[in-house]
């Protein structure tokens, strides 16, 4: 079964992540499968969820790398998923996004350490 099949049309039962920017839809077109064309229903199939308007910058980005975990852990699975498919092109797809979620959490990891000494609580 291709990969993005399986997170097509079993997301939702598995609860597990994969918003519209991480699957790309041309992907699935390529595979011969239909997207969602709604962000409503990836959003319904997600496990990350919206934060608070008024949520302060620390914790902000403290629910940022939680969500980064949640999304570098689905992405592994993908991969393994893709892998054991012969799915190359979905490999390259998502391990691009891995490295770019990894530089980006990195970063933010790295603001925490800072912040977290030198920025009062408001």
């Amino acid at each position: 079964m291709p990969v993005l099949l399986f997170l097509a049309k079993k997301t939702a039962r598995r609860c597990v992540i994969m918003p519209a920017q991480v699957v790309k839809p041309e992907r699935i077109l390529t595979l011969r499968f239909q997207p969602s064309g709604n962000f409503s229903d990836y959003l319904k199939m997600s496990n990350i969820k919206e934060s608070s308007e008024d949520t302060k910058d620390l914790e902000m980005v403290k629910i940022l790398l939680d969500d980064h975990g949640k999304l570098l852990k689905q992405m592994r699975k993908v991969v393994e998923k893709a892998d054991d498919a012969d799915d190359e092109g979905t490999i390259d797809m998502i391990g691009g996004f891995i490295g770019y979620i990894e530089k980006i959490s990195w970063m933010l990891d790295a603001w925490m350490m800072k912040a977290g000494d030198n920025h009062p609580e408001a």
